[in-house]
């Protein structure tokens, strides 16, 4: 069974993308989209490698995710301004679309960009115009209406700074660990290399209930898997 499941896997992977991909959207390697999620642009929307979407996610905008992303289930990342509400005269069914050839509306040039190493948790929702920094964690349920700085921890509505994903020391140890996993993972794809172990007290103020056991710990902790 488990042999199976290995042979199927990958062919389901590869038949669904067809139905979740549409239209002007660039893809890097090792994307995994879940089940009933669908990304399109309307002009163009590139997307890094090693990136995880969960199930029933809505990706509709132009703009950029990068690369080692992890998008949780029900997550939508959406326009900001996708009809134009001001054309007199014509029902809302039936306004002008961000992605018609003649729009006029407001937002045309709106986009996302979400850095690498970034996490969006469950059904947060994200219109362009936002930026998030590399590094940064979206609490589950959060409406991020403003730009997020890099490894900043954000939660409500709208999203605000809760905490930080690292101390500033240990952020200069994790670039650097990252740098290497990069490219030991050309190596090993699909390997979690490093891990954080024993980083003391947990953060009273993590997102949507989960321990932040990173905040405050020694970059000389962190240790290497598998490596000698």
């Amino acid at each position: 069974m488990k042999f199976l499941l290995s042979i199927l896997r990958p062919l389901w992977q590869m038949i669904f993308k067809r139905y979740a991909i549409r239209a002007n959207v660039k893809t890097g390697k090792n994307l995994y989209i879940g089940i009933g999620s669908k990304i399109a642009a309307p002009r163009r929307l590139v997307i890094g490698n090693d990136v995880t979407i969960g199930k029933l996610c809505t990706i509709e905008c132009d703009g950029e995710i990068g690369d080692d992303v992890m998008i949780a289930n029900a997550v939508g990342i959406i326009g900001r301004f996708d009809h134009d509400h001001t054309v007199v005269g014509v029902p809302m069914c039936k306004s002008p679309w961000i992605g018609d050839p003649d729009y006029q509306g407001s937002g045309r040039n709106h986009r996302v960009v979400i850095g690498s190493d970034v996490w969006i948790g469950y059904g947060a929702i994200i219109p362009t115009g936002v930026t998030i920094g590399r590094g940064a964690i979206i609490g589950a349920g959060s409406v991020v209406m403003s730009d997020v700085r890099p490894y900043a921890i954000v939660l409500g509505n709208p999203a605000r700074m809760v905490g930080e994903r690292f101390a500033p020391d240990v952020v200069v140890q994790h670039e650097k660990l990252m740098a290497l996993g990069a490219k030991q993972r050309v190596r090993r794809p699909r390997e979690s290399l490093y891990r954080a172990q024993d980083w003391g007290a947990p953060s009273p103020r993590s997102p949507a209930g989960t321990t932040n056991t990173i905040a405050g710990s020694s970059p000389d902790r962190l240790k290497i898997e598998g490596s000698k």
